[in-house]
């Protein structure tokens, strides 16, 4: 940890990159051109760190942790998270009760719309494309064997579809859960993101975003509440500082 540390204050090492990420990419698929991306790359170099101790944050089984995740080399071997961008599919949230302290229920929705699963094929066959190219052929880059989903042909498109269903997590960026609007039978908050029918109540966040970004949620967020800090210094006739 020292070591890491002294890395960091030069602006090196581990602790420098937010999980280990050092480069991200952005492509197009389907058919439809698009001004905006599809799939998003998210590539990790080796860490020295084992895998499988992120099978409680992906809520992966021991049988997937065990026989694939334990068998990543933390020495040698990269990987490449994709990420689906502007997803079709959608999900809600409701509430349990009147009780505020029950957790609301939480329905990811994921790939209800095939679509969705077609554009992560796509940025799957991108990536395994990358290992016939020249750059990867010299450091004999090949594709860790995936130990599920054998009822399917290897490789298919059944089978990248069913590991897609198995494998999928979130990341951590969710958004559009807070709905902005007039209207206090379709949103939930108004125009200044104050809940409505709720005094001195704002919903200041990634939930009012009314759509997914095609980037990560941090820096819109936090322009979102220098907007709101504005407002509420407004409100309450404090000088801009």
């Amino acid at each position: 940890m020292e070591e890491l540390v002294e890395l960091y204050l030069d602006g090196m090492g581990l602790l420098s990159n937010p999980s280990n990420v050092d480069a991200i990419g952005f492509i197009h698929t389907g058919d439809t051109p698009s001004e905006v991306p599809t799939v998003e790359y998210l590539y990790l170099p080796p860490d020295g760190n084992n895998k499988s101790i992120m099978s409680k944050a992906y809520n992966y089984n021991d049988d997937l942790t065990n026989n694939f995740l334990s068998k990543i080399n933390p020495t040698s071997d990269i990987t490449i998270y994709l990420a689906l961008l502007h997803e079709k599919s959608t999900g809600q949230i409701t509430l349990q009760s009147t009780d505020p302290t029950d957790f609301p229920n939480i329905d990811l929705n994921m790939f209800a719309e095939s679509e969705d699963v077609d554009n992560l094929i796509e940025g799957i066959e991108f990536v395994l494309n990358l290992t016939k190219t020249e750059a990867f052929r010299k450091i004999n880059a090949q594709l860790l064997n995936i130990p599920i989903c054998a009822d399917s042909e290897q490789y298919s498109k059944a089978f990248w579809e069913c590991v897609i269903r198995h494998m999928t997590t979130t990341i951590n960026h969710p958004c559009g859960t807070t709905a902005m609007g007039s209207d206090v039978t379709t949103s939930v908050v108004d125009g200044n993101l104050k809940v409505h029918g709720i005094d001195k109540l704002r919903v200041v966040d990634a939930g009012v975003f009314p759509t997914t970004i095609s980037g990560h949620t941090n820096a819109p967020t936090v322009m979102v509440a220098e907007k709101i800090s504005d407002v509420i210094k407004s409100d309450y006739g404090v000088n801009n500082i």
